[in-house]
């Protein structure tokens, strides 16, 4: 086994990073659902129908973590089992999260904040990422 360099977690390490302000948002997002916070216009839609809006969530929150470190060298070279069997995990929450955000977008109430660009960028973001799982 190859001792690990810093290398080997820059491109995880800048992911991780880059999943922060989202990862937190959800987490702020969950915690409001679960303790009754406080309903507006603008997340009445989620206080409505919560199931799909959590697992969105969970699954993009867990994908966005785990998979960055998918591009870990070492990690990849020196763990191939949890490589593999994470790839495959990852390849079912992609698919969750990439449905859920369609279906978010296509069922849930439309907002005045959310206008036909924003709809038409998570539409092509939610098909491409269906279509690369």
């Amino acid at each position: 086994m190859k001792a690990y360099t810093k290398k080997d977690f820059l491109i995880p390490f800048g992911l991780v990073l880059l999943c922060l302000v989202p990862a937190i948002a959800g987490t702020i997002r969950v915690l409001g659902l679960a303790t009754g916070g406080e309903v507006t216009p603008q997340n009445e839609r989620f206080f409505a129908a919560p199931t799909p809006a959590i697992i969105h969530i969970i699954a993009s929150l867990i994908y966005g973590l785990v998979g960055a470190f998918q591009f870990s060298q070492g990690i990849r070279k020196n763990h191939i089992i949890w490589h593999k069997l994470s790839g495959r995990i990852l390849v079912i929450l992609g698919l969750t999260s990439g449905l859920t955000g369609l279906w978010l977008t296509l069922f849930y109430p439309h907002v005045p904040t959310d206008g036909d660009y924003l709809f038409s960028i998570r539409i092509v973001v939610g098909i491409a990422m269906v279509l690369c799982m």
